[in-house]
């Protein structure tokens, strides 16, 4: 994993409310319990995972962040941390042709639908990355220099 994918992969472990803990496996702050992910454990960004883990890489593995983005938002919302209850998340193509954004809908507390969403990107983990950013506040994010490569997906033996 290169210098630039462990520093973005750091950033959205602390979004998410992740943190580094025994043997570099990664840990809940809230629950102290630890992750994993399709029976694997999830060791920090730029450790080598060994047989039964995976490195913690969502900004390349557009399952990974999926399943994180999808878990992080919902507890915001449980929480009542964002302004209302959240209906759905998903990305939706933008207004710039060939480009996507990451969309959150919600409930707001006086009823009406309120959306927040990314800037557009070529893939769906930049998108997430933007709005989990924007979500906690930093407007001013820019994920062009991980939008340019494709996203993996989680390679399963068939």
């Amino acid at each position: 994993m290169e210098e630039k994918d462990i520093q973005i992969n750091e950033k959205l472990m602390g979004e998410f409310g992740l943190e580094p803990g025994f043997k570099r496996r990664v840990y809940d702050k809230e629950t102290g319990e630890q992750c994993t992910i399709r029976g694997k454990e999830i060791v920090v960004p730029g450790a080598i995972p060994g047989r039964n883990a995976v490195e913690f890489d969502p900004i390349n593995n557009s399952r990974m962040m999926n399943f994180f983005f999808g878990s992080y938002v919902y507890g915001l919302s449980e929480q009542g941390t964002l302004d209302g209850e959240v209906v759905s998340y998903s990305i939706i193509p933008s207004r710039v042709p060939g480009k996507l954004k990451a969309v959150v809908k919600m409930i707001g507390n006086n009823g009406t639908i309120k959306e927040i969403s990314s800037k557009p990107y070529n893939n769906e983990t930049s998108c997430y990355a933007d709005l989990v950013c924007r979500i906690n506040g930093d407007n001013d994010v820019d994920m062009t220099p991980y939008d340019a490569k494709k996203p993996t997906k989680d390679r399963r033996k068939r």
